[in-house]
């Protein structure tokens, strides 16, 4: 069986420390028909030395440099450069195991798939893998379809990565990440999964993601849940008329809208121009949506209800519980 080409991008910025271990995962790939797009996002450190190094010494390696402008620019350039049938996303401080594209790529193949999504490892600069016993759980289990509607349900409600996918290549003809705001996949999540009949899912954990706890997506309120926070706003204007989309978006809404008032009451404003009581306006005016919601319990309406009417209560009910908290695995909630 002839093997397509597959295009792996990676976004690399600042990354020294970690950009060996993810480069020598995917040139040891299993798979060994893959070109591997490397795209400097204007680091300051010696990512650019590594990357030509990997460059000179394999030439499935394409080597790119721009301004930083971030990972969805990087992603956009990649993008505009893969030549493969396949496209795959790696951030530059993780890495792979070293038959990941082969299974994503045999499972695409033999369900006539257009995009298959694999499980990942959670780790942390010790080594400690934090979702072991997740691990343990799912690990194995029969692969999981998916066709369109659900899988984007499964990626709004669980905030699954790009990195952790396999696609067809002309999924993204005329889709581009959104420049200028992290959180990006997010915002292309139904334009991509509407062109998509069917997504498997492999129950099996072969990306490595590195568990920095003082990253963007693992510190507490940050400008990537407000960025989120508007892109849903925007988003529920544009699919009003689809009733599933509506009622997953007004979800994820109030999942982004609840984090950044938990944070607001913990932490002060945290220094950001949008403070606690615009939000605590924006619940105000969208509670009744939330009441009416599919996927937001019971449960979760009367803790709104306490924080609009006794915030005092709440935050001390919210301190005691972040005394026991675990964050939930980003992408496996």
């Amino acid at each position: 069986m002839k093997e397509e080409l597959i295009s792996v991008i990676v976004p690399v910025y600042n990354s020294e420390a970690y950009l060996e271990e993810c480069i020598d995962s995917l040139i040891n790939q299993v798979y060994s028909n893959i070109e591997i797009i490397l795209v400097n996002d204007g680091s300051t450190d010696n990512s650019e030395d590594i990357c030509i190094k990997y460059k000179n010494r394999d030439s499935r390696i394409k080597y790119f440099k721009q301004q930083n402008a971030g990972a969805a620019a990087a992603r956009n350039v990649g993008i505009n450069y893969a030549t493969g049938k396949y496209i795959g996303f790696v951030d530059s401080d993780d890495y792979v195991d070293n038959d990941m594209y082969k299974t994503l790529y045999m499972a695409l193949i033999e369900n006539r798939a257009q995009a298959a999504q694999i499980l990942s490892r959670r780790f942390t600069n010790d080594g400690i893998v934090v979702n072991q016993s997740l691990i343990d759980e799912t690990n194995g289990k029969p692969n999981e379809i998916y066709n369109s509607d659900d899988a984007v349900k499964r990626y709004l409600i669980g905030n699954h990565s790009l990195c952790t996918h396999l696609y067809e290549a002309g999924l993204f003809e005329n889709i581009k990440l959104p420049e200028n705001m992290s959180g990006e996949d997010l915002a292309i999540i139904i334009p991509l999964y509407s062109r998509i009949e069917k997504t498997v899912k492999i129950n099996s954990y072969k990306y490595n993601y590195r568990l920095n706890l003082n990253s963007v997506t693992n510190s507490g309120l940050n400008q990537r849940s407000i960025n989120l926070y508007y892109e849903y706003k925007k988003q529920l204007k544009l699919y009003e008329s689809n009733e599933l989309y509506e009622e997953l978006l007004i979800y994820t809404k109030f999942k982004t809208l609840n984090g950044i008032i938990n944070e607001m009451v913990l932490y002060g404003d945290c220094g950001f121009d949008n403070n606690e009581k615009f939000f605590r306006n924006e619940l105000k005016c969208s509670f009744e949506q939330f009441e009416q919601n599919s996927f937001v319990s019971s449960a979760q309406i009367k803790k709104l209800n306490l924080y609009l009417y006794c915030r005092s209560i709440y935050k001390i009910l919210l301190q005691i519980k972040r005394k026991n908290y675990k964050r939930p695995l980003y992408g496996e909630e």
